[in-house]
This record gives C-alpha cells, structure tokens and sequence, in this order.
C-alpha cells in the first residue's frame, strides 16, 4: 500500500490542499513507496514563516540548551538505526549494509549535522564545510 505522506508545517502535520503528489518509486524494486504531496504556494509561505519565527527564537538560547534540547532526538536517531537504514536504502538503492553507513554518519559524528547548521547561521569552521554540503546538498 502507498503512503500517503502529510506536510509538516510549524510542527504540525497537514494534509496538502493542492491535490498532486510526487510519485516516489523504491529504486531497487521501481514499486511505489510513497506519494509525498507537492504544496501550495500558501502552505509554503505558512512553513517558511513558521520557520523563521521558530529560529528567531532557537538562536537566542545558549548553545548548551540547543544541545540539550537536541539529545532525545539523537537518541531517537540511534534508537531506530536500522529503520532509518531501510529508508535509506530503500529511497537510494544502497544494499541495507551500506545505508547503515548513511544512517551512522547521522548519529556518530563529534557534531551531527542537525546540531551544526541550526546553531551558527555563518559558516562553520572549514572542516565541517564539506560534510555539511554533503548531507545538505545531495
């Protein structure tokens, strides 16, 4: 059965009201995984808002409470570990050990990607600055 995928949108998930979705085919099997929707350009600006207004916030608090903050879903991430790497293999064709990988660079590094990029809006230090265009990028 296909997922049928919601936005999130300022914490909340919505149902698109656009009516179109982006087929999204495992790239292994070419079956139909998911049927993430496309937005309308209102629900867009609605997320860009709530977006702007979460980091008007976030890069007020002291790096130690973002950290702090941050912990569970780290734990979340090493927790589910080996689901993350079926998605991921699933959605890149990667053989299962190979996305495990993927899923560890997330959880293993001194400073995982979701802890860099919300805390210093300038770049970071310049050995972090291909890892960070590496996950953000692709």
């Amino acid at each position: 059965m296909t997922r049928q995928i919601p936005l999130l949108i300022s914490s909340d998930f919505v149902k698109s009201t656009r009516g179109q979705a982006l087929s999204v085919l495992n790239s292994t099997t070419q079956e139909l995984s998911g049927e993430p929707p496309f937005a309308t350009q209102q629900e867009i600006e609605t997320a860009v808002a709530g977006a702007k207004s979460a980091l008007s916030t976030w890069k007020e608090d002291p790096v130690s409470e973002r950290a702090r903050y941050l912990q569970p879903y780290l734990q979340l991430l090493t927790q589910h570990h080996d689901g993350l790497a079926g998605l991921f293999s699933q959605d890149t064709g990667k053989i299962f050990e190979a996305a495990k990988g993927d899923a560890r660079r997330l959880t293993c590094s001194r400073y995982p990607i979701f802890m860099i990029i919300p805390i210093e809006p300038r770049l970071p230090h310049r050995r972090f600055t291909r890892f960070i265009h590496g996950v953000t990028m692709a």
